[in-house]
């Protein structure tokens, strides 16, 4: 059934990217994406500087195992990570697991990689909502406060505050123990959950022992994350720029706030396919620029997604090739930081 259904949502939203092209036409689409030309490496550029920060914000989320570990080491884990993000019909966290299990090559216990992978997505979450807020802020300069557009993305954000909240409390008292104890009050029993009980509450230990006492690495990491957000403004302005468009640093906000917030909303379509397609167009022509320059900025992100993400995969082959494991003391320099406090 669930197969079932993410085949019909991929197909809608590649009827719904074809119909956006048939509307706005083939011809002006193609028109302004030869205005990129040559330029068209330039883009990777910023999003170097947005992945370099969200590794950061990773960092920051870890423990104790690998809180001094090089960047070096990181940055190829999690984009191996995000390609399976990318790629899957996941709602953008399959990819998380695959972090956790690729850092077991450096010895890391796989509860300490999934602390991490947790913690750092639902702080990455809190930061996106702060970004959202500045975007709504932005809005506001070029739409009426009554408008549709800000309502609804008002409604959006505000509804999605509750909820990251109570998702960050549930992991406090104990996230996956309690998914485990409610499925077996209702009686649905599953070997594995049984199996690894003392695992699974390992787990939930690893993540409130963060959570309480390791609050300075909270907030790096939650500053680090929001920056590489803000840093996804300058990949929109590069692109509209490689294609001969000026925005101002309001208006970049303004689309990238609401093209998150699209993409994160259409979650169950296999890379929101066609939907932040739309949405982009959406706000462009809300924002007085063409249907046309919406549709050529959408296509260069995407293909700059799917060559980020391939190369991801290809790391991703390395890791599984490469068996061999490397010292902590290697990774984590001649001065490196104690392992976990046992």
């Amino acid at each position: 059934m669930v197969k079932k259904l993410k085949i019909l949502f991929f197909s809608i939203g590649i009827l719904l990217f074809a119909f956006l092209i048939y509307k706005i036409g083939l011809d002006n689409i193609y028109s302004n994406l030869l205005l990129m030309g040559y330029k068209f490496p330039i883009i990777f550029i910023p999003f170097i500087l947005v992945s370099f920060l969200d590794t950061l914000g990773w960092q920051f989320s870890f423990n104790h195992w690998l809180e001094g570990i090089k960047l070096k080491y990181i940055f190829p884990v999690r984009w191996a990570g995000e390609a399976i993000n990318v790629l899957t019909p996941t709602a953008y966290v399959g990819g998380e697991p695959v972090k956790a299990y690729i850092l077991r090559r450096y010895d890391v216990p796989l509860q300490d990689g999934l602390a991490s992978v947790v913690v750092g997505k639902t702080v990455m979450t809190m930061a996106q909502v702060v970004f959202l807020i500045c975007g709504i802020v932005a809005a506001t300069n070029y739409f009426s406060p009554n408008s549709y557009l800000i309502l609804t993305v008002t409604i959006a954000v505000v509804t999605s505050i509750p909820l990251v909240y109570g998702f960050f409390v549930w992991q406090r008292k104990g996230l996956f123990t309690s998914i485990s104890n409610l499925l077996h009050r209702f009686n649905f029993k599953f070997d594995f959950l049984i199996k690894n009980k003392e695992k699974i509450e390992s787990l939930d230990g690893k993540i409130r022992y963060f959570y309480r006492y390791r609050k300075k690495r909270f907030y790096l990491s939650l500053m680090y994350y929001f920056l590489a957000w803000m840093a996804g403004l300058i990949e929109v302005y590069t692109i509209l720029y490689l294609m001969g468009y000026e925005i101002t640093f309001l208006q970049a906000l303004t689309i990238e706030s609401i093209v998150q917030l699209v993409k994160s909303c259409s979650f169950f379509i296999p890379g929101s396919l066609g939907v932040v397609e739309g949405g982009g167009i959406l706000i462009f022509t809300s924002l007085g620029l063409s249907a046309e320059s919406g549709m050529a900025y959408s296509i260069f992100r995407r293909l700059r997604e799917l060559i980020w993400a391939g190369m991801g995969l290809v790391i991703l082959m390395l890791y599984g090739w490469n068996k061999n494991k490397v010292n902590m003391e290697e990774i984590k320099g001649a001065e490196g930081l104690p392992l976990a406090e046992q």
